[in-house]
């Protein structure tokens, strides 16, 4: 079978593929470091609350705060008034079709999964709604493993277009690896208590 040739974006089309591998990366890494640090066992979190308790609290919940914002960023529209975005909808714009058709099914599918980040982030987040804020109204619990999913759903969306559409090797955007991380701190932590 003869192999197909390589296509390519438009240079912005590059850039707005370069912008987003980045930030999904550093969702993804993100991620990591606090699933490492508040998910992966008992002994972690008694290690941090015998040092610091407070501020591993607040360092979580900003990680974690910090973590959806990001991810409700790259599902916004590509266009806010006048203005450009840097998201999936805007990298959308420059596929050609088949591509297209399929990365805007698989976008809409992550949209409607993701709706319950989207209303943390527009009512409690980035903005004080009053009736969320005095806790007249609740807002849906977003599971830690429901993030772990959009992560990977995120990951298999951009795949469309760097395995699926540029035919380049397909990318673990997920998989990210930090060095010096949240590891070697709960090792230092255990260290000095």
């Amino acid at each position: 079978m003869p192999k197909l040739p390589k296509r390519t974006l438009s240079p912005k089309g590059e850039k707005i593929l370069g912008g987003i591998e980045n930030q999904l990366t550093d969702i993804a890494a993100k991620y990591g470091q606090f699933k490492f640090l508040y998910l992966s066992g008992e002994d972690n979190l008694k290690t941090m609350r015998r040092v610091a308790m407070m501020y591993f609290e607040y360092a979580g919940e900003s990680m974690f705060r910090d973590i959806l914002l990001s991810i409700a960023r790259l599902c916004d529209p590509a266009y806010m008034g006048s203005n450009e975005n840097l998201t999936f909808e805007r990298l959308a714009i420059e596929l050609p079709e088949p591509h297209k058709t399929r990365f805007l099914k698989r976008l809409g599918k992550l949209k409607k999964r993701i709706k319950h980040i989207k209303l943390w982030r527009n009512k409690h987040l980035a903005h004080n709604n009053l009736e969320h804020s005095l806790k007249d109204k609740k807002l849906p619990k977003i599971g830690y493993n429901r993030v772990t999913s959009y992560v990977e759903d995120a990951t298999k969306l951009l795949n469309i277009v760097v395995h699926g559409y540029k035919r380049e090797v397909y990318t673990g955007y997920n998989m990210v690896m930090v060095p010096r991380g949240a590891s070697d701190l709960i090792s230092h932590l255990e260290q000095s208590v």
